[in-house]
């Protein structure tokens, strides 16, 4: 009887211990109720009970960027450079497009506190490799991509401490966990490469010779050091990087197409076609492959190559805009007009905010006496950007026809938009003066 009653003490602690939540469960809990007092004030009693316990400051660093973070609705004729976030399209009183567009903003101050705490955490708690990353990405939000770059150095320094004994959530070895050190190594520097700002580059570029240094067997490390040292248009380094992939796997596809570049870089077009077609015996699949190859083969006056290359980057990848964009520009280049407005059309359907197609299928339509779908494709391009140029292709196009009310019109609508003492309202009103004359004689 009493080893019975044992037996089912034990089952009874073993369950609680199953199905107990632990503290972050509690504070997420309180948290997502929006019992955001009531979750601060857990964590301050989890603190005084725990001050060492990295999962508190995983919590309150959490809290905090929440705290901070506002999305804020814009409604503007521009999306802003680079963004890559939803958006919805609309039009005001005129016509003219309208994007309607989110961002995130946060607050300096709480970003602060955000910093303090996993500071403070990461003082008891070195080998968290998670919070040191959780600091690097949120440096990389605030775009302040110095620090970032600092953050993710450290890390290499500890790196040569803590290499085999990194933990991630729960104090979980990173090995058993799944993380891969150099994966996200990798993904930070792709992230500074994606933002397309200049500045992050040499920033990258010393991360990724920390990341060879510390991994010279790690083929990725080349690819991205030699990646780095092409944007810095330090090309010799570039290819030292990218031999030495190739020296040891002389079947990446990556490092050849990269040698491809950089012989491009130096105009060599024969050693770049060579380096992109030995690319692609390994990798026939890659359309920014022929893409390469087609703008190399064009840059030799190879049109017909060029054509079949970019044709077989859109076989590949029927909804890449710029394989048909490129197509467009070889084929009015050469002419081939009905050619060119097919695939300028194929552009606006792949990329509709890409107002540059519209200019060039407007100008053609035009070529081709079709007015009322040029004016409407011009309509498109200046409710994109704004550029009052399109509006006096639309008034010459009404003047050539005799319409000169509708082109005063246009005219008066557009002076509108502009300053009176600004070079482009004179603008405006000279063509239309001269334009006029010329069309009345």
């Amino acid at each position: 009887m009493k080893k019975r009653f044992l037996s089912l003490i034990i089952i009874c602690l073993i369950s609680n211990y199953i199905f107990a939540e632990t503290n972050s469960e509690k504070f997420w809990k309180l948290w997502n109720d929006k019992k955001t007092e009531d979750a601060a004030s857990f964590l301050a009693s989890w603190q005084k009970k725990d001050k060492k316990d990295p999962e508190l400051y995983v919590c309150y660093f959490n809290m905090y960027i929440n705290q901070a973070s506002k999305e804020q609705m814009h409604v503007e004729p521009f999306l802003p450079e680079n963004y890559n976030g939803q958006y919805i399209e609309g039009q005001n009183e005129n016509g003219e497009k309208l994007y309607i567009y989110s961002v995130i903003e946060y607050d300096a101050e709480l970003c602060n506190k955000a910093f303090e705490y996993i500071d403070l955490g990461l003082t008891y708690n070195p080998k968290r490799l998670d919070m040191h990353f959780g600091k690097a990405h949120l440096y990389f939000m605030l775009e302040d991509y110095a620090k970032q770059a600092d953050a993710i150095k450290k890390v290499f320094e500890l790196n040569k401490k803590y290499k085999d004994s990194w933990l991630w959530t729960d104090n979980e070895r990173i090995t058993s966990a799944g993380i891969g050190f150099e994966e996200r190594i990798h993904e930070y520097i792709l992230k500074g490469y994606g933002t397309k700002n200049a500045s992050t580059y040499p920033l990258m570029k010393e991360i990724a010779l920390l990341y060879v240094e510390q991994f010279p067997y790690d083929v990725v490390a080349y690819n991205d050091a030699g990646i780095s040292a092409m944007l810095m248009k330090d090309l010799k380094t570039a290819k030292e990087y990218c031999q030495k992939i190739i020296d040891k796997n002389g079947e990446n596809a990556q490092a050849l197409s990269l040698m491809g570049k950089l012989a491009a870089e130096e105009f060599n077009y024969v050693r770049a076609i060579k380096y992109t077609k030995d690319a692609l015996m390994y990798d026939p699949e890659n359309f920014d492959y022929y893409m390469d190859l087609g703008t190399y083969y064009h840059e030799q006056g190879k049109n017909q190559d060029a054509i079949e290359a970019w044709k077989k980057a859109v076989e590949i990848q029927p909804d890449y805009f710029l394989g048909y964009a490129y197509l467009a520009g070889i084929y009015d280049e050469t002419e081939q007009f009905d050619l060119a407005l097919y695939n300028y059309r194929k552009v606006i359907e792949t990329r509709p905010d890409y107002y540059y197609a519209y200019e060039s299928t407007a100008i053609l339509e035009y070529h081709f006496g079709n007015y009322d779908n040029a004016r409407a494709l011009f309509n498109q391009a200046y409710s994109y950007s704004q550029d009052y140029c399109y509006k006096l292709m639309i008034m010459a196009m009404y003047l050539k026809e005799g319409n000169k009310n509708t082109a005063k019109q246009i005219m008066n609508e557009t002076l509108k938009t502009l300053e009176r003492d600004s070079v482009e309202y004179n603008m405006v009103r000279m063509y239309c003066d001269n334009y006029s004359k010329n069309a009345e004689s």
